[in-house]
């Protein structure tokens, strides 16, 4: 195994799985703060719809009760009576409109409160006791309806509780004579939202407001925030405790969210975060509320135990396990490819050093275009690598492919015939001598059963084929004389003998001996009697024709072979050899004397039977006084 290749794949599953896991954790947080966010718009809705409810009754008391002539009448005459005369109808305007006081309650509204035009409090129908005191320091919502005489509606901080106010104008004809007030506490408002939107409902407030609005003995009902030290809400009592959140949850989740709220509240900003205690998963809302003037007061708090949380957490653990196994799959698949890949360049690497070391060219060759593929350093021109070429110009400089029948191209024949072939071509080299080349096409059968490529490589054979040519040669001739050795003499003279019986030709054969050779070897030598034997072919050849055949049977018997001869041409041909014999010089020994038998080819002669009365002959012309011929 490449321990190389492994400690790549292992920092890259490290990287790659740090990146998956990166990924999961970003989606997982957008998708869980993308939840938050649509919980988020639909706890503003419900806040919006439980409101819009109190409102609407609101509106619907003034115009059918409140703004009418006897409240209308009554609420006029305060404005310019004494304090006697406001005391009459103070209790006159309590009594008409204590039954839609009654009804106030009944749906959860906590107050009905009349104000004369100086912003001072004239009827406060849940505190009858308490009248006649400014409300401009502590009721900006009161001054404001005043200051406009128009309707205004909002949540306020009042002087012992949070509220969400409805202020109506009130005028006769004209003249404008106050403002009446509806309203409900906040701990109301909450119990609306628990029945038609379950959750643990809080109204946190910002310390400054309790500290300039809250009478002492409200401000001892309530506590720090253990989610900010900015926020004051109400002491946690066995009766408004969290429904579905445990205390102790409930402040594990504020200490891990207190650093996370703190600079949000300075921008006002919402916020929604959500939290996982002992495997349960909690959202935390905290919806800014506005006053009259538009400006943030306090917050609006939501904690909840939400399993889509829960669901959330499972599917990114599972997608995380998911993820790891395809990454894990993707490394085991990179590194098994890498690994074959490493071995495929080995194997390229092995097959390239192995044609390179080949000392003949050697290529790949596409069989349509007649470009080379692949190619070894031997196939090289001029120096550059032969791999794009089209073959034949790399290797014998043509210009186009080889098609004449002495050079037949190899490729087209393995492509045809679809088996190795060989032929033989002649190249020629950069010094410009001509070469005899064998080239091989190897065929290489696609899975179609196409040849789309063919492997060439070209062998310079023109030394071996000299070397035959030379073995060629020392194995047919005399190796002292250079004549046709018997062998190859009898070779021809079978093939000269089966023309002349087909095409009934003349043929005669000649069968030669030295006179008193022994004598010349026993008198000067070994050595004089090679050189009158080398000396005599060589006169022999002066006298014969291109077409005769002379061989050297063996010692100093000698055959030739006279093809288109009779047997007369023969008897002349014999005599002359014999003259010439005699008046040849011959270095280092006198004139050497020649005996011949001279037979003519006879049809339905065998070659015995032919060299049987040449012989015959050979045997009279020495009979009969040697230096002559017979036949």
């Amino acid at each position: 195994m490449n321990r190389s290749l492994l400690v790549r794949m292992l920092v890259l599953f490290v990287i790659l799985e740090t990146v998956v896991l990166l990924a999961c954790c970003w989606f997982a947080a957008w998708r869980q703060q993308t939840y938050l966010a649509d919980e988020y718009t639909d706890l503003a809705s419900n806040y919006r719809a439980a409101l819009e409810t109190s409102e609407v009754l609101s509106k619907a008391l003034f115009a059918e009760i409140l703004n009418k002539q006897p409240v209308i009448s009554l609420m006029s005459r305060a404005v310019d009576a004494d304090e006697a005369q406001r005391d009459t109808l103070r209790n006159e305007l309590a009594r008409q409109v204590q039954p839609t006081y009654r009804t106030l309650m009944q749906y959860n509204m906590n107050q009905l409160h009349f104000h004369l035009p100086d912003v001072s409090s004239f009827l406060r129908m849940h505190r009858p006791a308490v009248f006649g005191d400014s409300l401009v320091a502590i009721r900006p919502a009161v001054v404001l309806a005043n200051q406009r005489r128009d309707y205004v509606s909002g949540f306020e901080i009042g002087r012992h509780e949070a509220g969400f106010r409805f202020i109506f104008p009130l005028f006769d004809r004209q003249r404008f004579i106050g403002t009446v007030e509806t309203s409900i506490s906040y701990s109301r408002f909450q119990e609306q939202l628990n029945r038609r939107f379950p959750g643990d409902y809080s109204l946190l407030v910002k310390r400054s407001v309790v500290d300039a609005r809250l009478i002492d003995k409200a401000k001892l009902g309530l506590l720090v925030s253990p989610f900010s030290p900015q926020l004051m809400e109400a002491r946690r009592s066995e009766a408004n405790q969290p429904q579905h959140t445990p205390p102790v949850q409930f402040t594990i989740l504020a200490n891990r969210l207190a650093s996370y709220v703190g600079p949000l509240l300075e921008h006002n900003q919402p916020i929604y975060q959500a939290s996982f205690i002992q495997g349960q998963g909690y959202a935390v809302y905290l919806m800014p509320i506005a006053n009259v003037s538009g400006q943030t007061e306090s917050y609006l708090l939501k904690v909840v135990q939400d399993r889509n949380l829960d669901t959330f957490r499972m599917t990114t653990a599972l997608m995380v396990v998911v993820a790891t196994l395809l990454v894990l799959l993707l490394c085991s698949y990179l590194f098994l490819w890498a690994q074959r890949n490493h071995k495929l360049q080995e194997a390229n690497r092995l097959f390239h050093a192995a044609i390179d070391a080949l000392p003949y060219p050697f290529q790949i060759i596409d069989t349509a275009s007649h470009r080379i593929v692949v190619a070894n350093r031997a196939t090289d021109v001029s120096g550059s690598s032969a791999e794009g070429l089209a073959c034949y110009a790399a290797t014998h400089g043509a210009d186009r492919p080889c098609d004449d029948p002495a050079h037949p191209c190899p490729l087209v024949m393995a492509q045809t015939e679809r088996r190795p072939v060989v032929v033989e071509h002649i190249h020629r080299n950069e010094a410009g001598d001509d070469r005899i080349v064998e080239v091989h096409g190897y065929p290489i059968l696609e899975a179609d059963g196409n040849v789309r490529r063919c492997i060439e490589y070209a062998i310079d054979v023109t030394e071996r084929k000299e070397m035959q040519e030379q073995l060629v040669l020392l194995a047919e001739t005399d190796a002292l004389t250079g004549a046709w050795n018997r062998r190859k003499f009898y070779d021809l003279l079978d093939v000269e003998m089966t023309r002349s019986a087909r095409y009934n030709r003349p043929l005669v054969l000649l069968m030669m001996d030295l006179d008193h050779f022994k004598q010349i070897n026993d008198t000067l030598g070994h050595d004089v009697g090679d050189s009158v034997l080398q000396e005599l072919v060589k006169m022999l050849k002066m006298q014969l024709r291109t077409s005769d055949v002379l061989a050297r049977s063996g010692g100093e018997e000698f055959l030739v072979l006279a093809p288109e001869t009779t047997l007369e041409s023969g008897r002349l041909l014999a005599e002359k050899l014999v003259q010439a014999s005699r008046s040849h010089r011959y270095p280092r020994a006198d004139t050497v004397r020649l005996s011949i038998g001279v037979a003519a080819y006879q049809p339905n002669d065998s070659l015995d039977d032919l060299l049987k009365r040449a012989d015959q002959a050979l045997y009279r012309a020495k009979n009969n006084g040697r230096d002559r011929w017979e036949g």
